[in-house]
């Protein structure tokens, strides 16, 4: 009896272990396979196998990835395979910013906002030779910051027309991932390039999303730096995109514009607008980049500057202006009309405060990271004399960089005169300023600040 009971288990055992060698051998060995993962662990190749596989491959990945792609060196329509995750499923789509000259085809990436390690996947009948490219970008600098709302709400209060929106540095959502080393190009900018990321599936870690695109580029696409001058994501926040080292953010040369990048500033709008618009707040936030843009380099946004790939290329132009592709998708490439409209009225309001030829404010040297003792507007309504105290201490006053003055409407006032004290410096506003809501902005290297006052 003991003999046979042992036999029974033995038997047990073999079935078990020859069921997990077919499964497990056959994820090894046929379906995922030649699964190559870069030094750092961000990134990881592998080939898949479909050979008896109907239509749907369903498997474990051993490695962890917030964002996936698929490649072949065959010309395939993506839009053929989906992917499935958490009960949604995710179309893939071609890629329009592939590498130059590469031996493969990409469809678009797929983000997540956490780590996934399965891999579930419908795809067409008879295909094979298709490669999984895997991202894995989530750690320090992944997650949003808590007062990344609170600033830009503060900004778009504040801010004049023709100021650069808040902006999330290299420094901040490139934290933990290797930073580039290559010698930077520059060039003049005449045509600023609208893009869409083209990722299908509504995620909200955004700061992730561009730490994907990082390492896509980076290491799959072997680029030196991130295609794009700036990343815009749906909650309005801008991101610093290539990295211009001791150079300017918008002068950089990008990889954004098959192959022809000088004289152009790329800027990607994170989402795929081809079946739904970007959001009010990303619409803002690129008019108030682009209207700065613009100012800055006397460009006319409702006027053409020819480029190599269109004679006739708009000074605001979607990627598919130059390019065979749908990018910045449909609803945004209609809508650049209206944002061309947008930015040239942010720009002439910007041309009309800027009649006052004493140009910037008031400019002091940065060295101490002191804070300011007390922030008032005094009195407030500003009784007449039209004077206004800010109430510091000395070391703070050398933190200041700029102090501002806005009406209502965001137009920038100009005034009589300044006087410096010890521990207060008391603006002198011009007499002839009318009743109405004014703004003070007063800019310091570490924190901005906002008052409002009334003049009765």
């Amino acid at each position: 009896m003991f003999v046979t009971v042992m036999i029974m288990k033995i038997k047990n055992f073999l079935l078990s272990a020859i069921l997990f060698l077919t499964v497990f051998g056959s994820f090894a060995q046929n379906r995922v396979s030649a699964l190559r993962i870069n030094d750092n662990n961000r990134h990881a190749n592998a080939y898949l196998d479909f050979s008896g596989v109907q239509q749907r491959l369903n498997e474990i990945i051993p490695f962890a990835y917030t964002a996936i792609a698929l490649k072949s060196k065959n010309s395939l329509d993506f839009s053929e395979f989906s992917l499935i995750a958490e009960n949604d499923t995710i179309p893939f789509y071609n890629e329009a910013h592939s590498p130059e000259n590469s031996e493969f085809y990409y469809s678009t990436l797929i983000h997540f906002d956490k780590p996934q390690q399965s891999l579930d996947l419908i795809f067409p009948e008879g295909i094979e030779g298709i490669h999984l490219v895997l991202i894995n970008s989530a750690g320090e600098g992944s997650e949003k910051k808590k007062d990344d709302n609170k600033k830009e709400e503060r900004n778009y209060e504040a801010l004049n027309n023709c100021e650069l929106p808040t902006i999330v540095q290299q420094s901040e959502w490139r934290s933990g991932l290797s930073e580039p080393n290559y010698k930077r190009s520059f060039t003049t900018t005449r045509n600023m390039i609208v893009h869409h990321s083209a990722y299908p599936n509504s995620i909200t870690n955004y700061r992730q999303a561009v730490r994907d695109i990082y390492i896509l580029h980076t290491q799959e696409n072997g680029w030196s730096d991130i295609g794009y001058n700036y990343l815009i994501a749906p909650d309005g926040m801008l991101y610093a995109g290539r990295d211009p080292a001791d150079g300017e953010q918008d002068k950089v040369i990008g990889a954004h514009f098959c192959g022809s990048n000088s004289n152009t500033m790329g800027v990607c709008l994170l989402g795929n607008f081809q079946e739904q618009d970007a959001t009010g707040s990303a619409y803002s936030t690129i008019e108030q980049l682009f209207a700065w843009k613009a100012f800055k380099d006397n460009l006319d946004p409702l006027t053409q500057n020819p480029h190599p790939l269109n004679s006739n290329l708009g000074v605001i132009a979607g990627h598919r202006d130059g390019c065979n592709t749908a990018c910045p998708g449909e609803f945004v490439y209609n809508n650049l009309a209206g944002v061309r409209v947008e930015v040239a009225a942010k720009v002439s309001q910007c041309s009309e405060g800027e009649e006052d030829p004493e140009g910037p404010v008031v400019v002091f040297p940065d060295e101490s990271s002191d804070t300011l003792i007390s922030y008032v507007v005094y009195p407030n309504p500003v009784e007449p004399g039209f004077e206004l105290n800010l109430v510091m201490n000395e070391s703070s006053q050398e933190t200041l960089k700029n102090l501002y003055l806005y009406d209502a409407f965001g137009k920038r006032i100009k005034w009589e005169g300044l006087r410096f004290q010890p521990h207060q410096i008391t603006i002198i506003l011009p007499k002839t300023i009318s009743t109405g809501v004014y703004f003070l902005y007063v800019l310091k290297e570490e924190a901005d600040f906002t008052r409002k006052f009334m003049i009765p």
